[in-house]
């Protein structure tokens, strides 16, 4: 896969989304939610934080 991203040079924008997805992937399989509960829940976190 190293090879691929470096031929195709995604932006800065692609590399965060498919870590995000990758991530909250993860959560979802550990946590035992849905990964909308998840996206969900993260994007409430986040929301949060911009307004403290």
């Amino acid at each position: 896969m190293p090879d691929a991203i470096g031929n195709l040079r995604p932006s800065a924008e692609v590399l965060t989304d498919l870590a995000q997805a990758k991530l909250e992937q993860v959560v979802a399989e550990r946590s035992g939610l849905s990964p909308t509960v998840v996206v969900n829940n993260m994007r409430d976190e986040i929301v949060a934080r911009r307004r403290s």
